[in-house]
């Protein structure tokens, strides 16, 4: 499938109602409204063509470039190109899925420590979504860094903008949950930080409570023999 099969098909796929659903959700225009749902079922059919990415990502349409992340070869990301597509996210869904595949790229430890104090707010956000992917995925991810940005999180959440805040939430959540020597730390800057002011807008999202949320997820990665 080439770039001009695979349009024709996500704008045959999109819908009205799902495009006023993901304006809510920060989504820009141009796009089609693409479920999830129907955007994996594609997945399944190209799996992996890493041509295919480079090319739906230069449409700049929202769906089209969710989905390059998602038939994007990790390996084949260099950092030059990952860098580009994180500064050119223009929405919080498409930096999370960026940093989600670069989490899976040869670069991925080197750029999320370059960038986890960076001055771009974009950069912080990437670094963060390729440190809480590989957390997820059980990947290697230095403790120093995991410390650093733990101390990070807790000195700025406070003073970033709304849904920076969500996703920092979120981040101490996945070092807490998934890096055993840092979970007592994570759990105590949680509690440092107390209360974190979070607008949905017209969202049904809700500020995560963090010390529950580790602690069930500690458990249930033991009860599946998955922790550490």
């Amino acid at each position: 499938m080439d770039a001009t099969q695979a349009m024709a098909q996500l704008e045959k796929l999109g819908t009205e109602q799902t495009r006023k659903t993901y304006r809510r959700h920060g989504y820009v225009e141009p796009m089609y409204g693409v479920l999830f749902g129907d955007l994996n079922a594609l997945k399944k059919k190209i799996k992996k063509d890493h041509a295919l990415a480079l090319a739906l990502w230069k449409t700049g349409n929202a769906d089209a470039r969710i989905f390059a992340t998602m038939v994007a070869d990790p390996q084949a990301l260099d950092a030059a190109t990952v860098e580009k597509w994180a500064r050119e996210s223009n929405f919080r869904a498409l930096t999370d899925y960026v940093g989600g595949i670069a989490g899976a790229s040869p670069d991925a430890v080197s750029l999320a420590a370059q960038w986890a104090k960076s001055k771009d707010p974009k950069l912080r956000r990437t670094a963060g979504g390729i440190v809480v992917s590989r957390l997820r995925d059980g990947a290697e991810v230095p403790a120093p860094l995991l410390r650093s940005m733990l101390e990070d999180i807790e000195k700025r959440i406070h003073t970033e903008e709304n849904w920076t805040r969500y996703s920092m939430m979120y981040g101490l959540i996945a070092i807490g949950s998934y890096e055993p020597s840092l979970t007592a730390d994570a759990i105590a800057a949680a509690r440092r930080i107390g209360k974190v002011e979070f607008d949905p807008g017209e969202t049904a999202c809700k500020m995560p409570d963090p010390v529950p949320y580790i602690h069930k997820t500690v458990a249930h990665l033991k009860k599946r023999g998955k922790a550490k």
